[in-house]
């Protein structure tokens, strides 16, 4: 055996390692891949699943005659002018009967989306026989009470209370006790949570400030600027500056409204938190929401001892005292969400009476656009990318395959068809959106065709 030959059989071992450890490196990378593809895609399914949920509301609708039909002739054209909007009105009227006042009225019309009076009326029209009855109908629930519901408005904790309350009247400021200290736990995890609050509004102050003086210094630069560019007399520059300086100061102002917005609400936290051995804990207008259901109502925390609660009634109490009560808690602050706590009280009332419910969400297929959101759907875009894929396959695959089969099998090797296949080549290189562009400037700036037409 010759010495090459040995000198190759002794590498050979440690050639074959190598390969091994190359090749689990490359194996690790596709799984390190693949594994990254697969947590994209449960991210986004994840996140996009809800969307194809949507809330709806149960109510009982008395389709009055009154109102849809009161000449009692049936004339389509008279009943879908009818008022069905006011129908819904009127039955969240009857659902809530201790709602009053304008502004909570038109807090309590907002559970139901504002085109769910359409559906009614597409009903009666299909079936007139509906008028004078009182039907069960599955409504259309609000954007913002639909958000609700899937659990991006707030944080909510739930604390069972044992024992009977006994509460001192049914609306307005109230005191609402237990048997012994029932609230004591609920005082200390109160305390916990305030302390916890107060630490994190304190950073978001130190950082909103921070910005603000970042502001207040560009704000002086680009003031500087703007006098130097206005002493060499530069129209652009004076006009940008200006603009500029426009938007800095809009900014500065937000972020002043900021700063004083966390400065409240740190004042409000230091107030209830002074003296942790106080008998009664006051809860700042700023901190996130204490509430008690009971009764078949809502009240909200105002101060808080170990065996007594002072509240505000958000929605009415009943006369008729319930052993089932409990304390609701929405970490995010009242004043920094869109559904504010009486509205989530109704909701929650009516999920407590089987009325609330989610279904697939059959107007994102069927609608198009709406200014709405809960009544928006891709349906016109749905209908547009099959209209256009359908031109676009009757024009260009006839003239493709033609043109391929004349200039591979019968046009002739000349200067012509060169130049044919060598633009042929140029469409197959060059990116779609630069042709796009092209026909957009013949199409609609030549020929003047609308932007919604298939072929355009």
């Amino acid at each position: 055996m010759s010495e090459t030959t040995k000198v190759v059989r002794q590498s050979l071992p440690k050639r074959y390692r190598k390969e091994k450890i190359f090749r689990a490196i490359g194996l690790t990378a596709i799984l390190i891949g693949l594994a990254f593809v697969v947590i994209l895609f449960a991210n986004i399914i994840s996140k996009g699943y809800p969307a194809f949920q949507q809330s709806y509301i149960k109510l009982p609708i008395f389709f009055d005659s009154q109102v849809i039909d009161p000449d009692g002739n049936r004339d389509p054209e008279q009943m879908a002018r009818a008022d069905y909007q006011g129908l819904i009105k009127q039955s969240l009227r009857e659902k809530f009967p201790g709602v009053s006042g304008r502004r909570d009225k038109f807090a309590l019309y907002k559970l139901i989306s504002q085109g769910a009076g359409f559906n009614l009326k597409d009903m009666v029209l299909d079936d007139p026989g509906l008028i004078g009855t009182t039907q069960e109908v599955w409504l259309l629930a609000d954007d913002e009470i639909d958000v609700y519901l899937k659990g991006n408005v707030t944080d909510d904790i739930e604390i069972e209370l044992d024992g009977r309350p006994r509460v001192s009247d049914e609306s307005g400021t109230v005191e609402i006790s237990g048997d012994g200290n029932v609230f004591a736990p609920v005082l200390e995890q109160m305390r916990t949570l305030f302390e916890t609050e107060l630490e994190r509004t304190e950073s978001q102050l130190v950082r909103e400030q921070r910005q603000l003086e970042k502001l207040k210094k560009a704000l002086v630069n680009e003031k500087e600027l703007l006098a130097e560019a206005r002493a060499y007399n530069y129209p652009t520059r004076i006009e940008r500056y200006e603009e500029s300086i426009s938007n800095t100061q809009g900014r500065i102002s937000d972020a002043e409204f900021m700063v004083t917005k966390y400065q409240e609400r740190i004042a409000g936290y230091r107030k209830s938190l002074e003296g942790t051995t106080s008998e009664t804990v006051e809860v700042p207008a700023e901190a996130p929401s204490y509430l008690l259901e009971l009764n078949e109502g809502l009240a909200r925390i105002i101060s808080l001892s170990d065996s007594v609660a002072q509240a505000e009634v958000l929605n009415q109490l009943s006369a008729t005292a319930s052993d089932q009560w409990r304390l609701l808690i929405h970490k995010t602050p009242e004043a920094d969400r869109r559904v504010n706590d009486r509205t989530i009280g109704w909701v929650r009332q009516l999920e407590d009476q089987g009325l609330v419910d989610k279904k697939f969400n059959t107007v994102f297929f069927t609608y198009g656009d709406s200014r709405e959101p809960e009544q928006s759907g891709i349906a016109g875009a749905l209908a547009g990318s099959f209209f256009t894929l359908l031109v676009t396959l009757l024009l260009s695959f006839p003239i493709g395959v033609g043109a391929a089969i004349y200039l591979e099998e019968f046009a002739p090797r000349n200067r012509w068809t060169d130049l044919i296949e060598v633009n042929i080549n140029n469409l197959a290189a060059v990116p779609s959106i630069v042709f796009g562009l092209l026909g957009l400037a013949v199409f609609i700036n030549y020929f003047g065709l609308p932007r919604s037409a298939p072929v355009v």
